[in-house]
């Protein structure tokens, strides 16, 4: 991927178990843009899950008619392509 060829977008975070004190060491790329993106398209991890949005509109269709106006006003989805 385009991510996995620019070394200056990979992050690493290091630090000790709080515990045992062993030293651990986590290195993240392209995959801190592509968890958020399967909650919009849950299809690139090929399961079964219903989008995001859906499940929002659900629970508010699931609502008395009174609050779907108010509950609808609120909602920022930001994300997805």
């Amino acid at each position: 991927s385009k991510f996995d060829k620019d070394p200056s977008r990979t992050k690493t975070f290091t630090g000790n178990h709080f515990k045992n004190k062993e030293p651990w060491e986590v290195s993240i790329s392209h995959e801190r843009f592509m968890g958020p993106e399967i909650f919009f398209t849950p299809e690139i991890i090929k399961s079964p899950a219903v989008p995001l949005p859906q499940v929002v509109d659900k629970c508010i269709m699931n609502c008395p008619i009174d609050y779907r106006r108010r509950l609808y006003s609120n909602i920022v989805l930001a994300g997805g392509t």
